[in-house]
């Protein structure tokens, strides 16, 4: 029996799978605050990243550095257009713009901070054009929905695979 979600149980459940996913594979510590009032923000936390090979880490600096992440995630079946990509710049922008109390002696940009898109479905070229010349530094990934899990096959709590990823000049 195949049961259809509903268009905010589908929405969940991409946000939840891309959440999975990006901690699983990809280093990052995220939380979940999509809803009504996310504020375009659906994924939010860090990403952590080796150091590079110039910097060495030392008593007082830890071995990885971190880059705020902002994560919109879409589980369309139409093509994923450029216009998500201009209302996450808006959202990087006025994030951007905003210090939380811990962080009230550090700018976010001095952190880094990085747009994430999620599509299940494909980025346009119109879309990864708009992003090559975007200023905010982008990562794009697409996450196809995972193939139906039949009755004979062993249960998994499987994200599927990464159909493709794609990032900026800015990151």
């Amino acid at each position: 029996m195949h049961r259809t979600l509903s268009t905010v149980a589908r929405g969940t459940a991409f946000e939840q799978r891309s959440l999975q996913l990006l901690q699983e594979c990809f280093s990052m510590s995220l939380k979940r605050v999509g809803g009504k009032s996310d504020g375009g923000i659906d994924l939010l936390g860090w990403w952590w990243l080796p150091l590079s090979s110039v910097s060495q880490p030392t008593p007082i600096t830890p071995p990885r550095r971190r880059i705020r992440v902002l994560a919109q995630c879409k589980a369309e079946k139409k093509k994923f257009s450029p216009n998500y990509v201009r209302e996450m710049e808006g959202v990087w922008h006025m994030h951007a713009q905003d210090r939380s109390p811990s962080e009230s002696n550090v700018r976010v940009s001095e952190l880094g901070t990085v747009a994430l898109l999620l599509s299940e479905s494909k980025f346009t070229t119109a879309t990864l054009t708009r992003v090559l010349g975007s200023s905010v530094p982008f990562l794009l990934v697409h996450l196809p929905p995972p193939p139906p899990i039949s009755s004979d096959s062993p249960v998994e709590t499987s994200f599927g695979e990464v159909g493709s990823a794609f990032w900026n000049p800015a990151l």
